[in-house]
């Protein structure tokens, strides 16, 4: 604990940072003094005010359940921090979602490191208090700055939706913001994806993120397990769990594993999957 909104995990030339004051948000995962992450800002206006950058979570689908901007409780408000040994276990507060049944929907963050691998576990319980059933997926959701290189292995079908057109080199898609992605800014595309993990290459870093697979049949049918989002200086790693039913009093979790590494000498597209691919063996 550096400070009420500052909850960290350090360990040799890595930096892990929470604000719990600020939707349990990671705001920042370095390398080196190097923040993979963009800066955390207040955007929109009028009724449409929300926190932008670093990491959140949230849960699927977004419309009509509930509609924009994130319930503040998920994403934005006080979260009640503890530790548990090295973890830094932060708790939310209940958000009813009317399109949902108006169960009382509430996330637990939890964040770990291993010492072994250099990286960070992360488990979201996502909690449904009643009154009846819902049905959700988790959903991470990662600011980066714009121009890097954004990739995940392709699954079933083609991705939906806008002007997103990744180019795909054995079996992985691709996604080069500096060279494809210019001209466009609120474009976002949704894609089965396949192996449990997405990458993206940041300047002289590497950040790959690992989860469980999520099979076709599992998925919200337009929410799919990955998502990219091209905003206007940020672009957004998105995937998502499983799209199941949580009973009232009952919940879920999900895992999650960070790693940021050096990029590889080479940065072709062969490079780049043989680098995640050693990631999340």
């Amino acid at each position: 604990m550096r400070s009420a909104s500052s909850y960290v995990l350090e360990f040799g030339s890595y930096l892990f940072e929470v604000d719990p004051t600020q939707g349990a948000r990671i705001m920042e995962f370095s390398l080196g003094g190097t923040n993979l992450l963009s800066p955390v800002e207040t955007a929109g206006d009028g009724a449409n005010v929300f926190l932008n950058g670093g990491s959140t979570f949230w849960v699927a689908p977004q419309d009509p359940d509930w509609g924009w901007p994130p319930p503040a409780a998920m994403d934005s408000g006080a979260y009640t921090p503890s530790l548990d040994g090295t973890s830094i276990v932060t708790t939310g507060t209940a958000s009813t979602i009317p399109a949902s049944g108006g169960n009382a929907i509430s996330v637990n963050k939890t964040f770990s490191p291993d010492l072994t691998a250099e990286a960070i576990n992360i488990v979201y319980e996502v909690n449904n208090g009643g009154p009846g059933a819902a049905e959700h997926a988790p959903w991470e959701i990662s600011r980066l700055d714009r121009d890097g290189v954004t990739y995940w292995p392709k699954g079933d079908g083609t991705c939906g939706g806008d002007s997103i057109t990744p180019t795909e080199t054995e079996g992985v898609y691709f996604w080069h913001d500096a060279t494809q992605g210019a001209a466009l800014t609120n474009n976002k595309i949704s894609c089965d994806g396949s192996g449990g993990w997405m990458a993206h290459l940041a300047g002289e870093l590497l950040f790959v993120k690992k989860w469980t697979d999520v099979p076709s049949a599992n998925q919200h049918d337009v929410d799919k397990e990955i998502q990219l989002y091209l905003g206007d200086g940020y672009i957004e790693m998105e995937m998502r769990g499983p799209y199941a039913g949580i009973a009232a009093n009952a919940s879920t979790t999900w895992n999650v594993t960070w790693f940021v590494r050096p990029a590889p000498a080479t940065t072709d597209d062969a490079s780049l999957i043989a680098a995640a691919e050693a990631l999340v063996q």
